[in-house]
C-alpha cells in the first residue's frame, strides 16, 4: 500500500525490533523532517526507556485530507502506531472510536503529569453502544490527548505547527508501561519559549 510516496507494506516488513522492544510515533505535520524528530525525541528515547531497541518516528501529511486519512487509516487499523501527534479533526475522529487510551487513570497515579496545561480541549465522547440506526445511545467522555497548543518546545524543536496537535497513546500497542513512560517524558519536553516564526 502505498499513498503519496509512503509505503505501509515498507514499513510493517523491514527488519524491526519485536513490538515490545519499540517505540512508534507518527507526527501530522508537513514542515518537520526525521533529523529534526530524531533531534528532538532521541534524548528521551535513551534517558528515560533505554531498553527499548528503537524508536520510529514518522509522519503524517497535515494539509491534504484525503492522504492524511488514508495514511491514518491504514495505520491506525494495521496497529502500527504507539503515540500519536495528530490535528484536531483527526484527534477527535479516532478518539470517538475507541483508538486511544483515557488519561485521566494515568494522570491520578501519576505516571502523566499535566501541570500548567490546559487539557480541556482534550476530552472527547467515545461511543459505546449504538440503536439499531446506527445512533448512539450510550457514550463516555474521557480525556484522549493532550493539547499542545502551549506546549512551544515541539515547535522550536521539531519545527512543527503544535498549535492544533494532541498527543494521544495507542490503545492497542505493543509496551504500554515503556509507551506511557516516554509518552510522560515527551509531554514534559515540550514545554519551552514560543519560537519567533510561529505566528
Amino acid at each position: 500500500i502505498v499513498v503519496a510516496g509512503w509505503s505501509l507494506i515498507y514499513t510493517v516488513t523491514r527488519p524491526q525490533a519485536p513490538d515490545h522492544s519499540r517505540i512508534n510515533v507518527y507526527i501530522q505535520s508537513d514542515t518537520t523532517s526525521e533529523e529534526l524528530m530524531h533531534d528532538f525525541l532521541d534524548p528521551i528515547w535513551k534517558e528515560y526507556v533505554p531498553q527499548e531497541e528503537e524508536l520510529n518516528l514518522m509522519t503524517i501529511l497535515a494539509n491534504d485530507e484525503f492522504t492524511a486519512l488514508q495514511q491514518l487509516f491504514t495505520i491506525v487499523y494495521a496497529n502500527e502506531g504507539d503515540i500519536y501527534l495528530l490535528k484536531a479533526p483527526y484527534f477527535l475522529q479516532y478518539a470517538a472510536q475507541g483508538a486511544f487510551v483515557p488519561l485521566e487513570g494515568l494522570m491520578e497515579e501519576g505516571k502523566l503529569q499535566v501541570d500548567g496545561i490546559d487539557i480541556r480541549a482534550g476530552y472527547a465522547e467515545v461511543t459505546l453502544e449504538k440503536d439499531k440506526e446506527g445512533y448512539p445511545i450510550r457514550t463516555e467522555r474521557h480525556l484522549y490527548g493532550i493539547p499542545l497548543r502551549a506546549l512551544y518546545g515541539f515547535a522550536s524543536g521539531m519545527q512543527v505547527d503544535n498549535q492544533d496537535l494532541y498527543a494521544c497513546i495507542a490503545v492497542e500497542n505493543g509496551n504500554m508501561e515503556d509507551v506511557i513512560t516516554f509518552f510522560n517524558a515527551m509531554i514534559q519536553s515540550g514545554h519551552g519559549e514560543k519560537p519567533d516564526w510561529l505566528q
